[in-house]
């Protein structure tokens, strides 16, 4: 019985074992380090077991190399350990063919394993290649074989670089008005991730895959040098394969270049006419005149000069400049004239026309050779032809303006030149109508103060300071609308809208009703009005009451202010002309005619003129001062005493 229970535990502890033991094979090449890493089971622990590590061999007993993280000092060269508290780690350094075999991490106590590790040791083989080239790319297998078998491992060889450009040709030739399609042919690993195309250095096109450059409708500006750079992880901008140029060269019929067609000149100036051509190939330049050839007399790069160095009379005429290549052949007429009167615009166009003008653009003829010409604009009724306007424009202008007309009105316009000599033809009139003015209740001008004068029944008013709004309407076209109530609930428009005339309106308020909101609308469209403002009874006897009572009371504080102003320069006058009659003794004398004024003297002593403590008695005597002042009184004189 106890024989029973001991194999039933065995096998217990065995199957345990089994079931937790962790094998891994492991292969390397020599002279390589490897590690083993033993994670343990959650039932075994550090502290209740020892933990060793295990080199098994086939000829000799197996090593025990370490024992709870320690390794003897026979094996520290050769292998490391590592212990904590849930797992191991075991190193074998720099291993060779020797160490190919199986490693064991176990406890002690029951020989349980933990972990197995088979490993196996290659022999190093090398393939050295020195120069790598993008063709060398490819799988590589390496085959080992002896009298058992044979093993082989792969590996793949990728060879990268930078893009290498090529283009189908350099030069490409194309005429005139064709499509050509541009395109580099690309080798590169890594694919490429970029492309940029430049046109002689200016970049022109740039996409983030492979794209040809396609150009339809080419012209003589397309002719240039076109270059393709391609990018990838090693393009840099020292690779000089990694982009590629090609010329690009359009060819086309003669094209003549020229901005006029007569050239003034008086008889004995001299003449030059310059013919300026372009075209590929290039072409042969004539000049015809009267069905004779007559050469160039000099031709720098495309041009072509003729030279008069004295008009004659047999010389005015008309020149034709004759280019021709293998693609075609173009001409252009000069005519060379005496001077006068230049010739009427042409390229007459309208270009926009609102309610209240239109504007127009021309093209400058011939100025008959004075140098500079002037233009004249007239607008007309198209009814009864009556001028609108004629206004000359400012100098070098060839688009203009003209202001200031009806809305809904269809008007006759047309045009001349002038210069020294006379003026040119009209030109043909053109109709132009303008358009209707929409009005927005935005556009009018809103009402700020309103008063109402009972006497004259006149409504007064003003409008917020907006000048955009008050200066784009006149009175004609503006009316002033009432809405009544009774109770301030339900308003009623009165029949008509008023005439405005100097920011007032003729109306005669009815006294049943005590709130009123006015509003500015537009005279051609009634329903169309701006904001509206309230006036109740009450604001009605207060705007027109106060309005007398301050009048009253400013005038009369002016009148005030005249009259004390009046009484002090009356004041400074007299007070003027009596210092201007003090003599030299200081008596102050009476104006010829005036009647005399006495001034008693103000003394302490009225009777005593002079007083002098030393002196005795006084010259005078009292009964002689008595008597002049009586006889003083008596008497008309010219003068008035002042006793100082």
């Amino acid at each position: 019985m106890y024989n029973i229970l001991l194999i039933i535990v065995l096998y217990f502890l065995i199957h345990q074992s089994f079931a937790t033991t962790r094998v891994e094979n492991i292969t390397v090449t020599q002279d390589e380090n490897v590690r083993f890493h033993c994670q343990f089971p959650s039932d075994i622990s550090f502290d209740e077991n020892i933990i060793q590590w295990k080199k098994y061999r086939s000829s000799e007993d197996n090593i025990l190399i370490s024992i709870n993280g320690k390794v003897s000092r026979k094996y520290e060269k050769t292998y490391q350990t590592i212990l904590t508290d849930r797992s191991s780690s075991f190193d074998v350094l720099h291993v060779t063919k020797e160490d190919s075999t199986t490693y064991i991490c176990q406890t002690f106590e029951t020989q349980t394993i933990l972990c197995q590790y088979n490993l196996v040791v290659l022999s190093e083989k090398l393939v050295y290649i020195p120069r790598l080239r993008s063709e060398q790319s490819g799988t590589y297998t390496c085959v080992v074989e002896n009298s058992i078998g044979k093993v082989n491992q792969s590996v793949y060889l990728d060879v990268q670089y930078p893009p290498r450009v090529r283009s189908i040709s350099s030069r490409i030739r194309v005429n005139r008005s064709d499509s050509v399609v541009l395109r580099c042919l690309v080798d590169s690993n890594p694919s490429p991730y970029k492309i940029v195309w430049l046109k002689n250095t200016t970049e022109i096109f740039r996409d983030y895959q492979l794209a040809d450059l396609h150009l339809t409708q080419v012209e003589r500006n397309h002719s240039g040098v076109y270059t393709c750079v391609v990018y990838n992880r090693f393009h840099n901008n020292q690779t000089s394969n990694s982009s590629n140029a090609m010329e690009l060269i359009v060819q086309s019929r003669p094209i003549i270049e020229t901005t006029y067609s007569k050239i003034a000149a008086e008889i004995g100036q001299s003449v030059m006419l310059t013919c300026r051509v372009i075209g590929l190939p290039k072409p042969n330049i004539i000049w015809k005149y009267n069905g004779q050839i007559i050469e160039c007399n000099e031709i720098i790069n495309d041009m072509c000069f003729l030279h008069f160095s004295k008009i004659t009379a047999n010389d005015f005429g008309t020149y034709r400049c004759v280019a021709e290549n293998l693609l075609g052949q173009e001409e252009w007429s000069y005519t060379i004239v005496s001077r006068g009167k230049p010739e009427t615009p042409k390229n007459i166009i309208i270009l926009d026309t609102a309610s209240s003008s239109f504007q127009i653009q021309f093209t400058p003829s011939f100025d008959g050779g004075s140098g500079s010409q002037e233009f004249v604009v007239q607008v007309t009724d198209s009814t009864n032809s009556s001028i609108i306007t004629q206004q000359k424009l400012p100098f070098n202008t060839y688009e203009y303006y003209i202001k200031g007309l009806n809305e809904s009105t269809t008007y006759k316009f047309r045009m001349k030149a002038t210069n020294q000599y006379g003026d040119s033809l009209w030109s043909n009139e053109t109709f132009v109508t303008t358009s209707e003015f929409i009005v927005t209740p935005d556009d009018l001008p809103q009402l700020y103060v309103v008063s109402y004068n009972p006497r004259d029944h006149l409504l007064q008013f003003d409008y917020l300071p907006d000048g955009s709004r008050t200066t784009r309407f006149t009175d004609e076209q503006l009316c002033l609308n009432i809405r009544q109530s009774l109770d301030r609930k339900i308003y009623q428009a009165i029949p008509q809208c008023l005439t405005i005339l100097n920011r007032r309106a003729r109306w005669k308020l009815e006294k049943e009703f005590s709130y009123f909101k006015l509003s500015i609308c537009s005279k051609r469209h009634k329903h169309v009005c701006g904001k509206e403002i309230e006036m109740n009874e009450e604001m009605k006897i207060r705007n027109s009451t106060p309005m007398l009572v301050g009048i009253f009371v400013m005038t009369s504080f002016l009148m005030l202010i005249i009259v004390i102003l009046i009484v002090i320069v009356c004041a400074r006058a007299r007070k003027h002309r009596l210092k201007s009659n003090v003599n030299k003794f200081g008596m102050i004398t009476a104006n010829k005619g005036a009647r005399p004024i006495i001034s008693e003297p103000r003394l302490q002593k009225p009777y005593l003129l002079y007083t002098n403590a030393n002196t005795i008695s006084s010259p005078y005597n009292y009964d002689y001062q008595q008597t002049n002042i009586s006889k003083s009184r008596s008497h008309s004189s010219k003068f008035t005493f002042y006793f100082l």
